[in-house]
C-alpha cells in the first residue's frame, strides 16, 4: 500500500516551498508553507490508532487548529481515509490552496437552475463531503460546461431578538475539480437572494479545511461553532458513518472512532445589511 504521508509530502513539496515542522504536540507529519501561512497536518490511520489508544482525541484536532490559528497559521487536517477515497479531489484542493488552478471569471458564466441528480452527481465528483440535495439548486455554466454548484435549504422561520427571520441554509458549494470561478459563490448568492428574498443565509465551514475567510469576504459573520463530530470509520472501504446512521448489518466494534475539528457557523444578514 502506498505510504500516505510520504506520498502526499512529496506531492506538496513539488508544488510549493514547504518545510517539515517538528511539533511535540502532535505525532503526525506536518508540512508548513510559509508563503501561504498554511500547514498541512497529515493524519495517517496507524498513528491515529496508537494515539487514540492512550488518550481521548475528541478535542485534539480542534485544539491544535486553534493553537496554530493564534500563531497566524491555517492548519489543514488531511486524513488518510479521505485521501484514499478521494485522492484527486484532495490533491486538487491542496493545489487550489497553493494557487494552482484554472481560473474562470464569474462575469463570463451564466446561472441556471439544476436538478437534484445533476447536483448530487457533481458533488460526488468534486466535493469532499457527503453529497446533499437541496430545495434550491443552481449551477454556474461557462458555455455548456458546469463549473460550480450551490444548493440551499427550504425556508426556516427563525426568531432573533423578537424579530422573525426567513432563514435559509447554504448546504453545499463546490467548484469543478482543478477549477475556481473567481466571484462564483458571490454570483450564486446574489441570484438566490434576488429569487427567494431570504432575510439571512446560514452555512457551516468545515474546520478541517477552512477558517471561513472566503465567506467573511462575502458578508458572512461567524456566530458560533459546532463541536467536533464523531464518525465511525470503516478502514476497508474508507467510508465514514455518523453513529446514528450506521447500517443495520454493520457492527460498531469493527470501526475506528474518529473526530474532526468541528465547524464554524456563519450567517449573512440580508435583511439588515443586504
Amino acid at each position: 500500500m502506498v505510504d500516505f504521508a510520504a506520498s502526499l509530502s512529496v506531492r506538496i513539496a513539488r508544488i510549493a516551498a514547504a518545510c517539515e515542522l517538528q511539533d511535540m504536540g502532535t505525532p503526525f507529519a506536518l508540512l508548513h508553507v510559509p508563503e501561504k501561512n498554511i500547514a498541512f497536518h497529515l493524519v495517517d490511520l496507524d498513528t491515529y490508532k496508537l494515539l487514540a489508544a492512550h488518550r481521548s482525541c475528541e478535542l485534539f484536532f480542534r485544539d491544535l487548529s486553534k493553537r496554530y490559528e493564534r500563531q497566524g497559521v491555517q492548519l489543514i487536517h488531511v486524513w488518510e481515509d479521505v485521501w484514499r477515497r478521494q485522492t484527486a479531489q484532495v490533491e486538487a484542493r491542496i493545489e487550489a490552496l497553493m494557487g494552482r488552478f484554472t481560473r474562470y471569471h464569474a462575469r463570463l458564466t451564466t446561472v441556471k437552475k439544476i436538478t437534484n441528480p445533476v447536483l448530487v452527481g457533481f458533488l460526488a465528483q468534486h466535493h469532499l463531503q457527503v453529497p446533499l440535495g437541496g430545495r434550491y439548486k443552481y449551477g454556474l455554466f461557462y458555455k455548456d460546461e458546469l463549473l460550480a454548484v450551490a444548493s440551499f435549504s427550504a425556508v426556516r422561520p427563525m426568531v432573533r431578538s423578537g424579530v422573525e427571520y426567513r432563514s435559509h441554509e447554504l448546504l453545499r458549494f463546490a467548484n469543478k475539480t482543478g477549477c475556481v470561478v473567481a466571484g462564483g459563490l458571490g454570483k450564486l448568492l446574489s441570484h438566490f437572494i434576488k429569487e427567494q428574498h431570504p432575510d439571512d443565509i446560514m452555512t457551516y465551514v468545515d474546520c478541517d479545511w477552512g477558517n471561513g475567510k472566503g465567506y467573511k469576504m462575502l458578508g458572512f459573520e461567524e456566530v458560533g461553532a459546532l463541536p467536533p463530530q464523531k464518525f465511525l470509520l470503516d478502514e476497508k472501504s474508507n467510508a465514514r458513518y455518523y453513529e446514528r446512521l450506521l447500517p443495520d448489518n454493520e457492527k460498531e466494534e469493527f470501526f475506528v472512532n474518529i473526530f474532526n475539528s468541528g465547524s464554524y457557523k456563519c450567517v449573512r444578514d440580508v435583511k439588515s445589511k443586504g
